[in-house]
């Protein structure tokens, strides 16, 4: 049996990446005012969580170095554990109840954009490879503008602004499982061997010349 439109939509590593992207716009676009909320929740004062913004940049450096690696495993596989990363990451920030454990959320977010920023250009190939990275950030954009936004509403209704981050974790666990289960891979660039000619080979029999008996 066939799979479902909505089903082989979600499969594909274009709209993948375009979820799990939008989900790291959203916390990148909403630290700030996750860092005065999460301040207030925790007793400290907002200066000392400033780090939270500078972090993403550690997570690139250790992307640089530990890239060739995690692209070893596939970028499934990568965008499987990034789905996931960042699922743990929004719900570590969100309920989070001491430093460390949020400490341990941003690490995890700053690890995922790195990993994405890896694999994109691995998975989204091919002659349409400009207009689907333009789609997939185009996702992230939106999510992000919105993010302050959805926050302020979280926070207005009592509800916890910090808790704005849950709304993603459904949708990145999804992807997460999709992408393990997926059988998309990206196109093989690797150069064709030649295929043998028939009778090619140092077994293969000769034909007897026009004109001649074979012996």
């Amino acid at each position: 049996p066939g799979k479902s439109p909505m089903r082989a939509r979600f499969a594909t590593p274009d709209f993948q990446l375009g979820m799990i992207l939008g989900s790291f716009g959203f916390y990148v676009a909403g630290v700030g005012a996750i860092i005065v909320v999460l301040a207030q929740d925790l007793g400290v004062a907002a200066s000392s969580l400033s780090w939270m913004g500078s972090i993403m940049g550690v997570g690139l450096f250790i992307g640089a170095v530990l890239g060739p690696m995690v692209l070893r495993l596939g970028p499934q596989v990568t965008i499987a554990g990034a789905s996931l990363g960042a699922a743990a990451g929004m719900v570590l920030i969100a309920l989070g109840q001491s430093l460390p454990v949020v400490a341990v959320g941003a690490a995890l977010q700053a690890v995922v954009g790195a990993g994405i920023m890896l694999v994109i250009p691995t998975v989204l190939t091919g002659p349409a490879a400009e207009s689907r990275i333009t789609r997939v950030n185009a996702v992230a954009s939106v999510v992000g503008v919105l993010a302050p936004l959805v926050i302020g509403v979280f926070i207005t209704a009592g509800l916890g602004g910090r808790n704005a981050l849950l709304l993603a974790v459904p949708t990145l666990v999804l992807a997460g499982i999709v992408a393990l289960r997926s059988g998309h891979r990206p196109p093989d660039v690797s150069i064709p061997r030649p295929i043998p000619r028939a009778g090619a080979g140092a077994g293969a029999r000769r034909l007897p010349r026009a004109g001649r008996r074979p012996q």
